[in-house]
Formats: C-alpha cells, structure tokens, sequence
C-alpha cells in the first residue's frame, strides 16, 4: 500500500465522527423538520402532505407578525447596542486607569461562570416575596410585589433581562467582545 494512500484512510477515519455527527445531529434534523412544514403530523398519526397550506396559515396569523416585528426591533436594538458598548468598554479598559487588571477581569467573569450560578442569581434578585427588586420596589410602592414574567407590560423587560442569564447570553457576549477589543486595541 502506498504511504499517499494509508494517509487518505487515516484522514478519512479521524474526519469520520465529526462527519457522523453532522449527518446525524445537524443535517438530518434540519432536512427533516424542512419536510415537517409541508405535512400535518401529530407524531401518533400518519403524515398527511398539506403543501403551502402551513405556510399560508402562518403568513395569516397576526400573532406570527407581531413576534417577528417584536424579534426583529429586538435585535436591531440589541446588536449594535452590544458591539458599541462593548467597544467603549475595551477602549476605555486599554487606557492607564487604576485597578486596570480587576475591571478587566470583572467584564471577562461572566464567559467563564456558569450560567447555572448566573441563572440562580437573576432568580433570587425576581423572586416575587424576597426578591431584591421586589423589596426596593416595597419602599416607593408598598403593594407591587411583582410577579416579573407574567405582567404582559413587563415582559419584553423580563425577556431583555433573560438574555442577562443565559450562559451565551449578552453579558457574556458583552464580556468577551470586550475582551477582543481590548486586545485588539
């Protein structure tokens, strides 16, 4: 066997889990729910092909646009907001200040702790008896214990705020595009 030939194989075995999972876990599941959306299919029956018909009911479903024009602002708003702010704070982070290592490390924190423990804490801080917010809220309005997920008018706040607890979430995206920024500066 030639040494070009042996080398083909071994490449091709260690290319071969990666190529397993993109076929099993990416590419299958994304096939198959494209298939989904021009079929009626509740799991426990059989498959009934509807064509366009999903497609149409969504484009007439009034609730489709307002989620989409409430994800589009959403993003409009959030992206930029987060890059702008993210540079300002690695140019600023760059500059001689004092306790330079401890803010840098302060903005980087978030990439690296769990978003468990990020999570636990944005409970504690909503928790509708005890919750921080809650009790500081309690001395300006004493009867406003809030219930923050299931005020209609408050809900884009609690989904903003959300995003504050997810592990990929804007403070540690915010953090760690801090962090290139202040090695790219």
């Amino acid at each position: 066997m030639k040494k070009s030939s042996k080398k083909s194989i071994i490449s091709y075995f260690l290319v071969s889990p990666y190529l397993l999972h993109l076929i099993l876990f990416i590419s299958f599941p994304v096939i198959f729910s494209v298939v989904l959306t021009f079929h009626k299919w509740n799991i426990l029956s059989e498959m009934q092909y509807v064509g366009f018909d999903n497609y149409i009911r969504l484009f007439q479903d009034r609730l489709f646009w307002k989620a989409l024009v409430n994800t589009m602002t959403f993003l409009i708003i959030h992206i930029p907001l987060q890059l702008v702010i993210a540079l300002l704070l690695a140019y600023f982070l760059d500059q001689k200040i004092l306790f330079k290592g401890f803010f840098r490390a302060t903005f980087f924190l978030p990439v690296v702790i769990s978003g468990v423990v990020v999570t636990m804490v944005w409970q504690q801080l909503y928790m509708v008896d005890s919750g921080l917010i809650n009790k500081l809220l309690d001395g300006e309005w004493p009867s406003d214990a809030t219930a923050w997920e299931s005020v209609p008018k408050k809900a884009i706040r609690e989904a903003a705020r959300r995003l504050l607890d997810e592990h990929d979430s804007t403070l540690a995206e915010l953090g760690a595009k801090t962090t290139v920024g202040v090695i790219n500066f």
